[in-house]
């Protein structure tokens, strides 16, 4: 993975992403390391593993590694109205997919269309987790959180008129995921892997 490196403190964001990672870590009971990457300039990105990578400078983790690229850092400053939030989202999102790795994973898999089912999981618990920062914050831009992931569905080939499902599922399925998170949210704070349960019975339910 090119460019893998820990997070700058020096950045303008440093000191208040580190505070949403050990919040995250907190709320979903995971420790995965963190880390920056060079994603490639056509398909900015983020990722979770169940490897710990950078180990030499992180330490191991039993949780694996998320990593955020720097492309799309600068791509969701460039475009959400709340950078901060928007942020929040995408490694809310790779959060939740470590969150699967330690509790559904392998019943994800099992289910039909289980690529999809998966990503929109993660979208379940990156809902989850925004209902939990509007409660601290009530200015917590929860709306731009949401849209983020709406925006990042798949999108229809413009000569298509039947949407073709290609991996993270649509901007409406995702939109969706994340408001029925955020739902469970609202009413305050469960245990991870009932929150992971809740989103398999979610996905489970789903016809895609």
């Amino acid at each position: 993975m090119s460019g893998l490196a820990k997070l700058d403190l020096n950045v303008d964001y440093g000191n208040g992403l580190i505070a949403i990672l050990a919040d995250l870590g907190d709320q979903l009971g995971i420790r995965p390391n963190f880390a920056l990457y060079d994603d490639p300039a056509k398909n900015p990105n983020a990722l979770s593993c169940q490897t710990p990578l950078l180990t030499e400078v992180l330490g191991s983790s039993k949780d694996g590694t998320v990593a955020v690229g720097r492309r799309m850092i600068e791509l969701l400053r460039a475009k959400s109205a709340d950078f901060g939030s928007a942020l929040t989202a995408t490694c809310a999102h790779e959060y939740g997919h470590i969150l699967q790795f330690r509790t559904v994973y392998d019943k994800l898999q099992r289910l039909p269309k289980g690529d999809i089912k998966i990503e929109l999981h993660a979208d379940f618990v990156c809902g989850y987790y925004g209902a939990h920062r509007k409660r601290i914050d009530p200015l917590y831009d929860a709306l731009t959180q949401a849209v983020t992931q709406f925006e990042a569905g798949d999108k229809k080939e413009a000569n298509q008129i039947e949407y073709v499902a290609v991996s993270h599922g649509t901007y409406e399925q995702r939109g969706d995921a994340v408001y029925a998170g955020y739902l469970l949210g609202l009413g305050g704070r469960v245990s991870p892997e009932l929150v992971a349960e809740r989103g398999l019975e979610y996905v489970r339910g789903l016809s895609l």
